[in-house]
C-alpha cells in the first residue's frame, strides 16, 4: 500500500500547527504537494492511504480543497484506472466536516475511512444498497456478480451494476478471468492491512 503522511506535507509547506487543517489557503498548499506525491506513485493497483495527523481538526474549506479535490481526481482515474484512496486517522469532527462538504455540493463521491478506533467506514454519498454490497464484499474479501446473486438473491444485472458502481467510485478493485462462459470480473475489497500499521 502506498502511504502519504499529511504531517510530513504540513511540515514541507510550513503549516505551523498540523493538527489544525483549516482554511482554503492551507488546503491549496497541501493539495499541490499531495498531488505531486500521488503522481509519483507508479503502482496503480494498490490504494493510496493518506494518514492524517493525530487529534486533528479539518474544516470544510480544507476538506473541499484537498480531500474532495483529490477524491474527484481519483474517481476520474487521473492517477490510474484502478487507483483507490483511503483516509486514515480522521477525527470524528473532521469526518463530519468532510461529510458536510460533500453534502453541501451534492457530490456523488464516497471515501473509505479508517477511523481513529481502527474501524473502517465509508463516508459520503452512497446509497444503502451499495453500502450493503460494500459491507458484504469486506466480509468476503472478493466477489463475482454471480456470487452476489447467490448471497442476496438479486438479478444478475442488478448484482453486476452494484459491483461496477462501487468500482467506478474507486471504493473497490477489480480483476478478471476467462472462464468457459467467457470473461468474468472478480471484485475485491481493498486490503486495509488489518493491523493498520
Amino acid at each position: 500500500m502506498n502511504k502519504i503522511d499529511l504531517l510530513e506535507l504540513c511540515r514541507e509547506v510550513k503549516i505551523n500547527n498540523p493538527a489544525l487543517l483549516i482554511t482554503r489557503e492551507n488546503g491549496q498548499k497541501i493539495y499541490s504537494v499531495l498531488q505531486k506525491r500521488i503522481e509519483a506513485i507508479k503502482e496503480s493497483e494498490s490504494p493510496i492511504m493518506v494518514i492524517f495527523p493525530k487529534n486533528q481538526l479539518m474544516d470544510v474549506s480544507f476538506a473541499d480543497e484537498v480531500v474532495i479535490r483529490i477524491g474527484q481526481e481519483v474517481r476520474m482515474s487521473r492517477y490510474g484506472l484502478g487507483q483507490g484512496l483511503i483516509l486514515k486517522g480522521l477525527g470524528e469532527d473532521s469526518i463530519k466536516n468532510l461529510d458536510a462538504a460533500i453534502k453541501l455540493q451534492n457530490l456523488k463521491i464516497a471515501f473509505l475511512v479508517i477511523r481513529t478506533s481502527g474501524e473502517w467506514d465509508c463516508i459520503g454519498q452512497l446509497e444503502k444498497n451499495l453500502r450493503d454490497t460494500l459491507n458484504l464484499l469486506y466480509e468476503k474479501e472478493h466477489l463475482t456478480a454471480l456470487e452476489l446473486v447467490k448471497q442476496l438473491g438479486l438479478a444478475i444485472n442488478t448484482a453486476s451494476t452494484r459491483l461496477k458502481r462501487l468500482y467506478d467510485l474507486h471504493l473497490i478493485k477489480r480483476d478478471f478471468e476467462i472462464t468457459e462462459n467467457g470473461l468474468q470480473y472478480i471484485y475485491h475489497f481493498w486490503n486495509l492491512e488489518k493491523n493498520h500499521d
